[in-house]
């Protein structure tokens, strides 16, 4: 063993010595001598399009750092879902150190389905103009040349008002998925799928779908004289779902939700809910990919029918039930915040309710300190699907059937501390696919 080691080390010494002594000689060249510090953090629905990579390689005129703390000009990319199935991002840079109080924004909405490269492409355009002010102060500066592409075709940029569209705004998604894994004696299979549709303009937001899933799991146990039993669980769930929304204003809106499907683990057949609900955001909606603080309500029916009879001995049952919703979105340079709590409740048999609060913060502490905290909890008193009979030990066991609880809660958190060189200038990819023992 000491040989082998004593081998690598010859092997590998030249080259990981050259590796070292290779940063000190670019920098004895002083090309990069006052070059602007970026960092970039991308937040949101999405990160599409916003590797760091690839800004690194396409930006060589900039010193990209691993912390905000470092920087000179920070870039917040945050996106959000637009109507028609694509993100819209929201680029913002906002300056630090001697730029401190600078900030400029620039939106872009790539179009549905559009490929990666382009979405890149777009974005990379946004960071180079929102780059000239802080570049023009360096000595790079007086390699900047700017240039301007005119539009193919026309001479103005189309708008939803100004263009006819034969589907009407409308846009639709199909999504198949499937999972299946096995062993000798146990294998398992989950296919789920959706479609949804939506049509979204600034007044009205239209929004339709299906989603279903279907999993079955066999495996043999080994029954009276040690004979082999194939046991077969199998659970399917559907729900379809439509929306309506209209904005009154730049902070109010009005609409209409319903949705109507079965779960054969919570033992319906049938659940049919529709409700109106009005819904306040604090902020200006133009303002919702950085942040949001929304109070929605709603109130209507809700319908169910019960595979087996439910432990208020019906098999179906039609009740009033409301919903209040409080709910906070924000993203900004210091982190992101996303909580949200729910209290629903059937009426008048007001002690059938559920309270729960969900959220996720990610926070930067200090330099290259950062902390992700998580989790949800909710009481829960509102089981009226519950089946009378009572669950046996195999469905207990895999799970077939939703048991009887007071609460749920899941949490998660963690820590992510950095330190070393400030820089993050170099992309080297080599190896990077290549694990040991496959781990």
């Amino acid at each position: 063993m000491r040989a082998l080691l004593a081998a690598l080390a010859l092997t590998f010494a030249p080259a990981l010595g050259a590796q070292e002594r290779a940063p000190t000689a670019a920098a004895d060249t002083g090309s990069m001598a006052g070059a602007i510090r970026a960092f970039l953090e991308c937040r949101g629905d999405t990160d599409l399009g916003c590797e760091s990579d690839w800004f690194v390689t396409e930006f060589p005129y900039v010193t990209w750092t691993r912390d905000r703390l470092f920087a000179d000009v920070q870039f917040l990319v945050t996106t959000i879902r637009m109507g028609s199935g694509a993100f819209e991002y929201t680029v913002q840079a906002l300056g630090r150190g001697r730029f401190a109080g600078r900030a400029d924004t620039a939106v872009v909405r790539p179009l549905p389905n559009e490929a990666e490269a382009k979405v890149r492409e777009r974005l990379g355009r946004e960071v180079a103009t929102l780059l000239v002010p802080y570049v023009r102060t360096t000595p790079q500066g007086a390699h900047l040349v700017v240039a301007w592409k005119p539009p193919e075709g026309t001479s103005r940029t189309l708008s939803p008002e100004s263009v006819r569209d034969p589907w009407n705004f409308w846009t639709v998604e199909l999504e198949a998925n499937g999972f299946a894994e096995g062993e000798s004696r146990q294998r398992f299979m989950e296919l789920f799928g959706d479609v949804r549709a939506r049509r979204v303009t600034e007044r009205w937001s239209s929004r339709l779908g299906y989603f279903g899933s279907y999993r079955v799991q066999r495996f043999q146990v080994a029954g009276e004289g040690e004979a082999l039993t194939t046991v077969t669980n199998l659970l399917r769930s559907g729900t379809a779902f439509g929306r309506v929304v209209h904005a009154l204003g730049p902070r109010w809106s009005v609409g209409l939700a319903a949705n109507a499907g079965f779960d054969e683990f919570r033992n319906t057949d049938l659940v049919l809910r529709a409700a109106p609900v009005i819904e306040y955001n604090v902020f200006p909606w133009r303002e919702a990919t950085s942040r949001q603080l929304v109070v929605a309500y709603g109130i209507g029916p809700r319908h169910f029918r019960f595979a087996d009879t439910s432990i208020f001995g019906r098999l179906r049952e039609t009740r009033l039930q409301h919903e209040l919703v409080v709910a906070t979105d924000v993203r900004q340079s210091w982190g992101s915040v996303r909580v949200s709590t729910r209290y629903a409740s059937f009426l008048p048999e007001s002690r059938l309710w559920n309270l729960g609060i969900d959220g996720n913060v990610s926070l930067n502490l200090v330099k290259g300190l950062s902390l992700n905290v998580g989790g949800g909890a909710a009481y829960v008193r509102d089981q009226n699907f519950l089946a009378a009979r009572g669950q046996t030990r195999d469905e207990i066991l895999t799970r077939q059937r939703a048991l009887a609880t007071n609460f749920r809660y899941f949490v998660f958190t963690g820590f992510n501390y950095t330190f070393g060189s400030i820089y993050n200038s170099v992309v080297n990819p080599r190896l990077d696919f290549f694990n040991l023992g496959g781990n």
